[in-house]
């Protein structure tokens, strides 16, 4: 929402023109934090993994909230989708979230204050879909290079479908060079990268996830290239820190999303490294 802005008794010939955004986010987008993994501290807000990725819910099963969501993204254009990953989330489960996430409340004065739980009933429960774009049986990456890859998700209630986000759709329009991969010295060459860069950490690193997908080689870039995403979890205990419930000695956790050029497995950083797309 936005709107003029004038000053009391100016004329509309004189009164600056302001333009202000609402900020709005439903319930289900205050407690459901779902973050690209290259986008910083912000991924480790993420909380899907605490949410259930099977069952159903008593308006709709998974299945239908999928045709549904499906159905009407197909009306919009957006294909070459994968299979949804779908999330019945209860009102149950609305207050587990509720309990362990603090919401601030951001327009009381300083020191801010966390707001009260929410009243949760049957009529909040709602599927959560996600939806990743796919080519040649291999993912489009959500994350894109630190840009919006492709991306869709929607919140699915007994009242249809009540939120709804496209992120760039893609259309293939053909296809470049073939590409032999994955090759043993792009491997190698990533296994010495992390070798080398756990020696410089010196803390704890979690490897979670390690996938082959296609991904943009530049912010400007009409066509994808095949990369290795790897997801790293470094975990470094810290004592001493006085945080808003009191607690000290907490262990803090940094993410880190890499991207390698899966066919000579250099690190890609953001500069192209290949023209060629399969």
């Amino acid at each position: 929402m936005s709107g003029a802005v004038r000053g009391w008794g100016q004329t509309p010939s004189q009164a600056p023109i302001k333009n202000k955004n609402v900020p709005w986010e439903d319930k289900t987008g205050q407690l459901v934090r779902d973050e690209a993994a290259d986008i910083g501290m912000a991924f480790e807000l993420k909380n899907l993994d605490r949410l259930p990725q099977t069952g159903d819910l008593p308006f709709a099963t998974a299945w239908e909230a999928e045709d549904a969501v499906r159905t009407v993204l197909d009306r919009l254009g957006c294909r070459n989708l994968g299979a949804a990953t779908v999330y019945p989330i209860s009102h149950e489960t609305y207050a587990g979230l509720d309990a362990t996430t603090r919401r601030w409340d951001f327009d009381a004065p300083e020191p801010r204050t966390a707001l009260p739980p929410q009243e949760w009933t049957e009529a909040d429960d709602c599927h959560y879909l996600t939806f990743r774009s796919w080519y040649d049986g291999l993912p489009i990456c959500r994350e894109g290079f630190r840009r919006n890859g492709t991306w869709a998700c929607a919140y699915y209630s007994a009242r249809g479908i009540e939120f709804l986000e496209v992120l760039s759709p893609l259309e293939v329009t053909g296809t470049g060079t073939e590409i032999p991969m994955p090759a043993e010295e792009a491997r190698a060459r990533i296994a010495q990268k992390f070798e080398e860069d756990l020696r410089e950490r010196g803390h704890d690193v979690a490897v979670h996830e390690v996938s082959l997908e296609y991904a943009f080689i530049s912010r400007a870039a009409e066509s994808v290239i095949p990369v290795w995403r790897v997801i790293l979890e470094e975990v470094d205990a810290i004592t001493g820190i006085d945080t808003f419930d009191g607690q000290t000695g907490l262990v803090c956790s940094e993410w880190d999303c890499y991207f390698f050029d899966a066919v000579t497995g250099e690190e890609y950083t953001g500069t192209p490294i290949l023209t060629s797309s399969k």
